[in-house]
């Protein structure tokens, strides 16, 4: 409990920041649903990847939103710590790439301007 509280602790400030929703709203139990929630001024933010249990996919990738085509930015896995580089361009038409196996599943990435 102690670590999912200090998590938590980390990500509330993105809850006031910019929302973009990156599937489409969905309840149904094969559904994948992600929104990203981002601070303009600071270049940073969060995705939220949700997997529901009855999806069949394992691999998705979600174009995000008002990054910066030129800019690089960090990207953390909030579940495993590692960490990866990408350009705002690449984050902006491919998209984060991601592989959620287990049913049902969640992912968290921060990512900042750097």
């Amino acid at each position: 409990i102690e670590q999912t509280l200090e998590q938590y602790r980390g990500i509330q400030k993105y809850f006031y920041g910019d929302y973009y929703p990156l599937t489409l709203y969905s309840q149904a139990e094969d559904a994948w649903m992600a929104y990203q929630l981002d601070l303009p001024e600071q270049g940073e933010g969060l995705v939220v990847v949700l997997k529901r249990p009855l999806s069949p996919f394992t691999d998705a990738a979600f174009p995000l939103k008002a990054l910066q085509p030129e800019a690089r930015y960090e990207l953390l896995n909030l579940d495993s710590n590692e960490k990866k580089l990408g350009g705002g361009a690449q984050l902006l038409e491919r998209g984060l790439e991601l592989r959620l196996v287990e049913k049902p599943a969640t992912a968290l990435f921060r990512y900042r301007r750097i």
